[in-house]
């Protein structure tokens, strides 16, 4: 029930703690689930430790997809060190990332989203900080195809839509899982 109590804990926080904006809602909702956890389950977790219970699956031995806790913070380093050398590998771009526990936590925010059907997530941060980059990483990782357009001069309105169509087209006729990647540059 342990492991059921953390991640009933970790999904919360994934579906409502992720969509809070400023830090006194943060700390109403850790509060609140402190309080669930003891009233109902009879559990004390501290408030500090919600920050640390992270869930993915893309940490498994042996191509696994199950989704587990991930506990071992290095393990996760290696699995995603590697997963960005194939990503230059086969797109032949490199991606020079560290992977801290922040990092970490949004790549397995953004694959828990992928998991989902129709799932969709909205980046916010400031520019340069390796947001897109793990988004990149994140659907490597699932085997997503990445689908981004590409600005030039001239690029208007009906290229938008010819590029909307085909990926459309990939991603509903043919199947095939697909990311769209749009900057708020693109707009």
């Amino acid at each position: 029930t342990d492991a059921l109590i953390r991640l009933w804990t970790h999904e919360s926080a994934r579906v409502f703690r992720d969509r809070l904006i400023d830090d006194q809602d943060k700390s109403w909702f850790d509060d609140a689930i402190k309080n669930c956890l003891q009233q109902f389950f009879s559990v004390e977790i501290a408030v500090n430790d919600f920050s640390t219970i992270m869930f993915g699956d893309f940490n498994n031995k042996q191509g696994d997809k199950s989704y587990i806790e991930m506990t071992d913070m290095e393990r996760c380093n290696k699995v995603l060190t590697d997963a960005a050398e194939d990503y230059a590998l086969v797109n032949n771009k490199p991606m020079n990332l560290v992977f801290f526990r922040d990092a970490i936590a949004h790549v397995s925010r953004v694959s828990r989203v992928l998991r989902q059907p129709r799932g969709n997530v909205l980046l916010v941060g400031v520019g340069g900080s390796g947001r897109q980059s793990l988004a990149r990483l994140a659907s490597h990782i699932s085997e997503y195809k990445i689908f981004q357009i590409e600005l030039s001069r001239g690029y208007g309105s009906n290229e938008f839509h010819e590029d909307l169509k085909k990926m459309l087209s990939n991603a509903g006729v043919k199947a095939a899982p697909t990311v769209f990647l749009f900057s708020d540059t693109q707009i």
